[in-house]
């Protein structure tokens, strides 16, 4: 029996195209389609400085390096050429998106720190990689992306930019940007463990199940 046959008979429909399954496939591989039925999956450390360094934010920015800390906390490290080593702690508050809301918010822990500009856009980046993660390949973030600062608190709206970003990445008809939930996001020792809630069909779901086994 082929796959398409052992589809049709498990979830009781009369026809899966096969171009759903490649749509899939494309957008997710294999351990994040297992991790997204789950509900959360953990980005390392070491894949998260290796984006940052392959993307640069700035040519007078470089040797950026994200750990963890005690109490969830995340440290970051960068090297400015005007400011010299910078050394920041900070908590990530909230990180949601669904179909209303997508934004992470990032609080300072030092009071008086320099670059909080470039902070930011760090912050903005981590983000995208995250949004990659789970959405697929897309345009990469622009500086018009709405971030703002409130006391020590740090806001990225990235709500805008993918409603506009026409990455167009769908599944069975279906936006994709609208399948995935972030519910939040959680620093361990490992990584960050970004909690999900996936919305999908039951069609979906049981070819999502089929293509991991």
């Amino acid at each position: 029996m082929s796959l398409m046959d052992m589809l049709k008979e498990k979830i009781n429909i009369p026809i899966v195209g096969k171009e759903s399954l490649e749509e899939i496939k494309q957008v997710w591989s294999a351990q994040t389609i297992k991790d997204l039925l789950n509900g959360s999956l953990i980005i390392s450390y070491d894949l998260i400085n290796k984006q940052l360094a392959e993307h640069s934010i700035s040519p007078s920015v470089n040797d950026i390096v994200i750990s963890p800390v005690e109490d969830n906390l995340l440290n970051i490290k960068f090297k400015h050429e005007q400011y010299g080593a910078i050394s920041c702690t900070g908590e990530i508050l909230a990180f949601n998106h669904n179909d209303k809301e997508s934004y992470l918010s990032f609080k300072i822990k030092e009071k008086e720190i320099k670059g909080k500009n470039i902070i930011s856009k760090i912050i903005a980046d981590i983000g995208y990689f995250i949004f990659t993660k789970l959405l697929g390949k897309f345009p990469k973030f622009s500086d018009e992306i709405n971030v703002s600062m409130t006391d020590d608190i740090l806001k990225v709206d990235f709500r805008e930019y993918l409603l506009q970003s026409n990455f167009n990445i769908k599944i069975m008809d279906k936006d994709i940007i609208n399948l995935v939930d972030v519910l939040s996001l959680e620093p361990n020792a490992e990584g960050i463990k970004v909690n999900t809630n996936l919305k999908v069909s039951p069609v979906i779901r049981k070819m999502m199940e089929m293509i991991i086994k």
